[in-house]
C-alpha cells in the first residue's frame, strides 16, 4: 500500500487471517486448511509485503500474497509481480497473489488479469486477483458472526442497515480496538464527518481508544526512514496502551522498557494482543518477547 494505511492494513490482516482469506475470495471459511504468517524473513527487504500466508491443505502447500492500496500506479502492477517471484524463489511453494483495492474513488478503469515483463531472454508473468473492496457483500460478513470481519463493513457494499447491524455488534464487544477499526474504516471510505453523523444520528456510541489514530500513521514511518530510536519508542507506547485497553490487568507484567528492543517481536506481540480472545492468550504473547534486560517492571 505504501500509504499511511500500510501498517493499518497489517493488523487487519493480522488479526483474523481465515476471515480476510475468505472475505477475499481466497481461501473458504469451511474449507479445511490451516493457516500461518510467512516468516519474517520473508516480508522484509527487498521484499517487504504487504501480507503473505501459508495455506496447509492435506494436498500442498501454497501462499497467499495480498497487496493493499488506496490508490495503484501503473507500476504497482509489476511491483506485485516481482514480489511474487521472489516469494517463489525463497520458498519454492506455489504463490497466488491478489491486490486488493480499498477506496472507489482511486481504482483504475481497468485491472489486469496478468501482468507479464521481459528482461532479454527472461520472462516472467503473474495471474493476479483483483478485489475491490466496495464491491464485497456486507452480508457476507455479517453472517460470518466473526468480530473482526465486522470492523470491515463500512469498506463494503454495504446498505445503512447494515452499518448499523455490525456497530451495534461491535458496541456489544466492549472491545474499544475494534470500535475505533470500525470509525477509522468508516472515515477512511465517507470522510470524518459523514462518518461521525452517522453514528451520531444512529446512536452508536463507540468506545474511542484513540490507539490506532494516534499510531497508524506513524507506524508506516517506522519501515519507511528507518528510525531505530524513534521505531522503539513508538513500538513500546503502543504495546503499553494496547495491553491497557484490551487487558489493563496484564499492564504490570509487560517487560521493562530498557528489555525490549527488538522492533519486529514487538510488532508481532501488538497484533497477538489485539486478537488475543482471553487473558492468558495475551499473556502467553507477552512471554514470547525476547527481553534483553530486566524481566518484568
Amino acid at each position: 500500500m505504501r500509504r499511511q494505511h500500510d501498517q493499518f492494513f497489517k493488523t487487519l490482516a493480522e488479526a483474523d487471517p481465515r476471515g480476510l482469506l475468505d472475505m477475499l475470495g481466497i481461501l473458504p471459511l469451511d474449507r479445511e486448511a490451516e493457516v500461518s504468517p510467512l516468516d519474517r524473513e520473508m516480508v522484509r527487504d527487498p521484499v517487504l509485503i504487504d501480507q503473505g500466508f501459508v495455506i496447509h491443505e492435506s494436498h500442498a502447500d501454497w501462499i497467499a500474497h495480498i497487496e493493499a492500496f488506496s490508490d495503484i500506479a501503473d507500476e504497482d502492477w509489476e511491483r506485485v509481480l516481482w514480489y511474487a517471484a521472489e516469494l517463489t524463489v525463497r520458498t519454492r511453494l506455489p504463490v497466488r497473489s491478489t491486490v486488493l483495492l480499498m477506496l472507489e474513488q482511486y481504482a483504475p478503469k481497468f485491472a489486469p488479469l496478468r501482468c507479464e515483463v521481459r528482461r532479454g531472454g527472461f520472462v516472467a508473468s503473474l495471474e493476479i486477483q483483483t478485489v475491490r473492496i466496495w464491491e464485497v457483500p456486507a452480508s457476507r460478513l455479517l453472517q460470518t458472526g466473526r468480530p473482526r470481519l465486522l470492523t470491515w463493513v463500512p469498506m463494503t457494499q454495504a446498505s445503512e442497515e447494515d452499518w448499523l447491524e455490525a456497530g451495534r455488534k461491535i458496541a456489544w464487544t466492549g472491545d474499544g480496538l475494534l470500535s475505533e477499526t470500525f470509525q477509522v474504516l468508516g472515515e477512511m471510505r465517507y470522510g470524518k464527518s459523514i462518518w461521525e453523523e452517522f453514528l451520531e444520528r444512529k446512536g452508536l456510541k463507540m468506545i474511542r481508544t484513540e490507539i490506532l489514530r494516534k499510531h497508524s500513521p506513524t507506524v508506516q514511518g517506522w519501515f519507511e526512514e528507518g528510525r531505530q530510536e524513534g521505531r522503539l519508542e513508538l513500538a513500546r507506547d503502543l504495546l503499553r496502551e494496547t495491553v491497557q485497553s484490551r487487558f489493563p490487568s496484564l499492564l504490570g507484567y509487560l517487560p521493562a522498557d530498557a528489555s525490549l528492543d527488538d522492533v519486529e517481536a514487538l510488532r508481532k506481540t501488538i497484533h497477538a494482543v489485539m486478537s488475543a480472545q482471553t487473558e492468558q492468550e495475551a499473556k502467553a504473547a507477552i512471554d514470547s518477547l525476547p527481553t534483553g534486560g530486566p524481566s518484568r517492571q
